[in-house]
């Protein structure tokens, strides 16, 4: 079992923080909890690609919708991470986000 944290900082200045809990599973699968997220999520990597599905909880003050989210990461040679997640409701793609993240730079 390992955490992971992510920050989210937004256009309008505000902070967003969560903390994953990961359990690796057999054959490139795993599971995985967030406070926000209901249930368990499932996901599976296989060579530099990650799937990770679960349902998310948004914030009250964005109305508290629950969305089926899907997650896909895919690891460049460089180290870079490409991140498409898609979220939906009653099947309806309402948004999705693309994010890269790059390596820190050494200093």
């Amino acid at each position: 079992m390992a955490t992971v944290a992510e920050t989210f900082r937004y256009n309008d200045g505000s902070r967003q923080e969560r903390e994953w809990t990961v359990t690796l599973g057999e054959n490139g699968n795993f599971t995985s909890t967030a406070p926000d997220v209901i249930g368990v999520g499932q996901g599976v990597q296989a060579g530099p690609t990650l799937q990770l599905r679960y349902r998310i909880r948004l914030p009250e003050e964005l109305g508290s919708h629950v969305l089926k989210t899907v997650d896909w990461m895919y690891l460049t040679p460089d180290g870079t991470i490409v991140n498409r997640s898609q979220f939906r409701k009653f099947g309806i793609k309402v948004a999705e986000l693309v994010a890269t993240l790059r390596p820190a730079e050494e200093r």
